[in-house]
C-alpha cells in the first residue's frame, strides 16, 4: 500500500463533546497547507451533518466489507458504530500536497503512529476544562448524558498522555483553542 507523504500528519482526538469538530473547522478555515481527512462511519447523521462533508455515511455492512478489503488506514468501533480513515480519503488530501488532519479516537491515533512513526505525526488531545463541563456539553448536544458514552470519554481522557499536546477547550473560548491549533498546523506544515 503506497502510503507515503512528505507532510506531517496531524491527529486530533478528544472525548465526545470536547468540541473537536468545531475547533478543527475553525483552525482549517482558510488553510492552504492542511486539510481534514473525512472519516467514514456507520452511524446515522446528526442534525445538520452532510454526507461527504462531515463524514462519509455508509451502512454497517458496507463498512465491514471495506474492512475485509483492507480499505482503511485505521478503524475502530466506538459507541457501537464503526469509524475509520479510508486510504482513499487520506490520499485525496496528500495528493493535493497538503498535510492530512485526522479526527480520530486514541485507538486510531495509536494505529496511525504505528503505520507512519511518531516523527511523522503531531497529535493534539482536546478536552473541556473539567469533567462537569464535559457532562454539561454531552447533555446539551444529545439531550441527556449517555452513561456508557460518558465512561468511554473518561477512558479516552486517561490516554491524553500519548499526545504531543493537550488543548483545553474552555467554555466560550473555542476560537482561541482553534487559533492555537491553526498556528501550530501552519508552522509545521
Amino acid at each position: 500500500m503506497p502510503l507515503k507523504t512528505d507532510r506531517i500528519i496531524f491527529i486530533v482526538s478528544g472525548p465526545s463533546g470536547a468540541g473537536k469538530t468545531y475547533v478543527l473547522e475553525k483552525a482549517l478555515e482558510n488553510s492552504r497547507v492542511a486539510e481534514k481527512v473525512i472519516t467514514t462511519t456507520s452511524r446515522e447523521p446528526r442534525k445538520g451533518e452532510a454526507d461527504k462533508v462531515d463524514y462519509y455515511f455508509i451502512s454497517k455492512e458496507k463498512f465491514e466489507e471495506k474492512i475485509k478489503n483492507n480499505e482503511f488506514l485505521e478503524w475502530a468501533k466506538v459507541h457501537g458504530n464503526y469509524y475509520g480513515t479510508s486510504i482513499r480519503a487520506f490520499q485525496d488530501v496528500t495528493q493535493k500536497g497538503k498535510s492530512p488532519v485526522l479526527i480520530i479516537d486514541p485507538q486510531g491515533a495509536a494505529q496511525i503512529r504505528t503505520i507512519f512513526g511518531k516523527n511523522k505525526t503531531l497529535s493534539f488531545f482536546i478536552k473541556p476544562e473539567s469533567l462537569e463541563e464535559l457532562r454539561r456539553r454531552m447533555a446539551k448536544r444529545d439531550g441527556n448524558v449517555d452513561e456508557l458514552r460518558y465512561q468511554e470519554s473518561l477512558e479516552q481522557i486517561k490516554r491524553e498522555g500519548e499526545y504531543n499536546a493537550i488543548l483545553i477547550n474552555f467554555r466560550g473560548e473555542a476560537d482561541f483553542c482553534a487559533k492555537i491549533l491553526s498556528t501550530t498546523i501552519n508552522f509545521f506544515s
